[in-house]
C-alpha cells in the first residue's frame, strides 16, 4: 500500500497453492479497480511482510491477546499456523469475517478468550 517491494518475494503462501508473494506483487500491478487493489492489499500484504499493511480491527483471541502457541501447524489447514491466522485476522475489517475466524480458529489455537458456541457433537 505504500508503495515498497515486498520483502518477501519468494515466500510461497500455502493457502493459495504455492503462489509467491512476488506473484501477488506482479498481479496487484495489473490490477485498476480501487476496490479490488484495497482487497488484495487487505488480504496479502500483511502475510507477505509489507510495512504498510493495512491493519483491521479484528484480532484473533477476542481478547486481544497474542495467540499463546503461533508456530502450532494446523493439520484441517494444510499446516497452517496459528501465527498465520493471526496475522490474517489483524487484515480483517469485516465484523462478521472476524467473528467467523475467531469462532473456528481461536479455540483451536488456544486463545483463553475463544468464543463458545453452544453445538454439541453428540
Amino acid at each position: 500500500p505504500g508503495g515498497e517491494s515486498v520483502p518477501n518475494p519468494d515466500l510461497e503462501l500455502s493457502f493459495a497453492d504455492g503462489l509467491t508473494c512476488g506473484f501477488y506483487e506482479t498481479l496487484a500491478y495489473s490490477i485498476g479497480n480501487d476496490t479490488q487493489c484495497d482487497d488484495i492489499q487487505m488480504g496479502i500484504a500483511g502475510v507477505c511482510g509489507c510495512p504498510s499493511a493495512p491493519v483491521g480491527n479484528c484480532t484473533l483471541c477476542p481478547g486481544g491477546e497474542s495467540v499463546p502457541n503461533p508456530d502450532l501447524e494446523l493439520s484441517f489447514a494444510d499446516g497452517l499456523t496459528c501465527g498465520f491466522y493471526e496475522t490474517l485476522a489483524y487484515s480483517i475489517g469485516n465484523d462478521t469475517q472476524c467473528d467467523d475466524i475467531q469462532m473456528g480458529i481461536a479455540g483451536v489455537c488456544g486463545c483463553p478468550s475463544a468464543p463458545v458456541g453452544n453445538c454439541t457433537l453428540c
